[in-house]
């Protein structure tokens, strides 16, 4: 495990807050990510690996296909 995961603020939480479908409301989970001190660590290591799913450094599978596309292009 990375030094990061144990400073994440959903540190001890289960997943069924952290996956769901694609279009799912993960409102109280954005609140919970914005907040977090790792946030961006988090969504480094989600971008390194299309198979990750869910929440991940306050992104949705969506946006983390649309980051990594804009990265590919730039």
């Amino acid at each position: 495990m990375s030094e990061w995961h144990l400073r994440a603020a959903c540190r001890g939480q289960g997943p069924d807050d952290f996956v769901r479908g694609p279009r799912s409301d993960y409102g109280k989970t954005v609140e919970l990510c914005q907040s977090c001190p790792v946030r961006q660590q988090c969504l480094e290591y989600a971008l390194t690996d299309d198979s990750i799913m869910g929440m991940w450094g306050g992104t949705t599978d969506v946006d983390r296909r649309e980051i990594r596309r804009r990265r590919r292009v730039a």
